[in-house]
């Protein structure tokens, strides 16, 4: 590369979280910046991918936990999405209690994913019957055991079983690009080199709440797919998230938003939703 005057990366996410320096970029202060960067926006102006809408679930998480021997309560706590930020008594943004509530909000005993899912599959319930027929949705879920209490309540309530990826061993992501199932859930396993363009809506149910985790995840619903909808313009083939209101994750949802904003795309009418809706409590046990 002595000789080459420029230096093309062929990658969507040229960026790590870790210390280690990508070549060919240059850093300051551990900060690496590319000489160009093809943004989400500038994507979205020459219609090659779809915009997203964001859909932040909020509610109070009022968890316990119990004492293995004897059952008592031996730890109490309430944690409300709508405090966003927390901080610690010294002024320091208090992670770890921000990643109670978010892991405590998506426990297996948790209503709140519950309830999450129920709005995501009404959504695409809505895509299916109005515009897209065979349109996919995709859970991220917070591990195996998660994975599998998804598509148990998935099975459950919707009548069909999800596809569910969370290995090596079980990876059928073509078979489910070519399907027309529903749903698919995952661990970790369709974020990052995966094209699967009939999906347009994605749950977010993990607690991992980096950059590059989100970045990738959401990449998996913007694809366009005109084999499906070949009459339908990208600014007519909307993606729809839906994730915790955990502050983290709006952070980087808010890049996304203001791109769409700035392009000043009409957003879908999806109905009247009626008077606001009492804040939700969630009880769950053994919250972290």
């Amino acid at each position: 590369t002595e000789s080459a005057r420029f230096v093309l990366p062929m990658s969507g996410t040229p960026f790590r979280e870790d210390f280690y320096q990508l070549p060919f970029l240059q850093y300051k202060d551990r900060i690496g910046t590319p000489d160009y960067d093809f943004s989400y926006g500038e994507a979205l102006l020459m219609g090659d991918v779809t915009p997203i809408m964001f859909e932040d679930r909020k509610g109070v998480i009022r968890f316990k936990r119990k004492s293995e021997e004897t059952g008592e309560i031996i730890e109490e706590e309430t944690l409300d999405f709508d405090d966003g930020i927390y901080y610690t008594s010294t002024g320091e943004i208090d992670e770890a209690k921000m990643q109670r509530r978010l892991t405590a909000a998506l426990q297996n005993t948790s209503n709140f994913w519950r309830d999450m899912f129920d709005a995501a599959n009404e959504q695409l319930q809505r895509l299916r019957n109005t515009q897209h027929s065979n349109a996919g949705g995709i859970v991220f879920a917070r591990d195996q055991d998660h994975a599998r209490e998804i598509a148990g309540y998935i099975s459950k309530t919707t009548g069909e079983n999800p596809r569910v990826i969370i290995s090596d061993e079980d990876r059928d992501i073509d078979g489910f690009a070519q399907s027309r199932v529903h749903w698919v859930v995952s661990v970790r396993m369709i974020n990052e080199g995966v094209d699967i363009e009939r999906l347009r809506v994605a749950v977010m149910m993990t607690n991992v709440t980096t950059r590059k985790n989100f970045m990738q995840s959401i990449a998996r619903c913007i694809r366009l797919d005109n084999e499906s909808l070949p009459n339908f313009a990208a600014t007519h083939q909307w993606a729809y998230v839906y994730m915790p209101a955990d502050p983290r994750l709006l952070e980087w949802a808010l890049k996304f938003k203001d791109a769409v904003a700035d392009q000043q795309i009409e957003e879908p009418n999806r109905g009247d939703s009626g008077p606001p809706h009492p804040k939700s409590i969630y009880e769950v046990e053994d919250g972290e």
